[in-house]
């Protein structure tokens, strides 16, 4: 059984290695207030039966010289931290696989595996944001110049087997409703002062689907948002293929997934 234990000072990480041993410590010298040599050396003092095989350092301060002769075991990581970087480490330390990544759909072909958690994180996040339940209307191939909404939030997407972009679009009444429902006030236009509601519903779509399919094996890179109003606008995305769109309904308007895939050819 794999159990994680958090402390919140150098005095605590010692008396819980003072009688078990632990696979990996890490800590940051920003939060232990503690200078980078004197991480190293407090965790060189925990007995030898309890040492620790592997320790990562997150710091600008830790003496590296230091650290690599009087803890070896110890990886650095300097900040701001490389969280791939730290991933890699950590699977190496605990002997996680690394999945091989997806291969894309065959050309021509709809790679609904890839696109359904798109869709569903849609919804789940709508309830979460509007307090309302959305339904989904029809799949199409949205042509060029035709509308997508009136506010939209808009991701790229990067893994091992495709490239692409992906959008969130409202008719202004849907937005508005969204928009009060989030910032507790009575929205009732597309004004700058809240584009950032659809760049956040956009943002937690994205971190569902993102979710999803990495545990399906995929590898979706980290992306952030940006945002683009105008009544009735067509979103242009960021690669060129088939933009596949939903429409969902509500009592309170109409919003619009939009998803564009081509294979990820390095």
């Amino acid at each position: 059984e794999s159990k994680i234990l958090e402390v919140a000072s150098i005095k605590d990480m010692m008396a819980k290695c003072a009688n078990q041993k632990f696979d990996l410590i890490i800590a940051d010298t920003r939060v232990a207030m503690v200078a980078g040599t004197g991480i190293v050396q407090y965790i060189g003092k925990i007995p030898a039966e309890f040492q620790p095989p592997a320790a990562f350092i997150a710091s600008n301060t830790v003496d590296d010289f230091e650290l690599m002769t009087e803890l070896p075991s110890a990886t650095l990581f300097k900040l701001p931290l490389d969280v791939a970087l730290f991933e890699k480490n950590f699977r190496e330390v605990f002997k996680i696989p690394v999945q091989a990544p997806k291969p894309a759909a065959k050309k021509g072909g709809f790679d609904t595996e890839f696109v359904n958690p798109f869709l569903d994180a849609t919804l789940k996040a709508l309830v979460v944001f509007a307090k309302i339940e959305f339904k989904r209307e029809n799949l199409y191939v949205r042509a060029a110049g035709q509308p997508s909404g009136d506010i939209s939030g808009i991701m790229p997407i990067v893994s091992g087997a495709y490239k692409g972009s992906f959008s969130v679009s409202f008719d202004e009444t849907s937005f508005c409703k969204v928009a009060s429902a989030v910032t507790g006030t009575t929205v009732t236009s597309i004004t700058p002062a809240v584009h950032d509601v659809a760049s956040e519903v956009c943002n937690q779509v994205f971190g569902l689907a993102k979710k999803a399919l990495n545990d399906l094996g995929h590898t979706i890179q980290p992306a952030f948002p940006n945002v683009i109003a105008g009544k009735g606008h067509s979103v242009s995305h960021s690669v060129q293929g088939a933009c596949v769109a939903v429409r969902f309904s509500s009592p309170i308007g109409g919003i619009q997934a939009e998803i564009v895939l081509r294979p990820n050819e390095g």
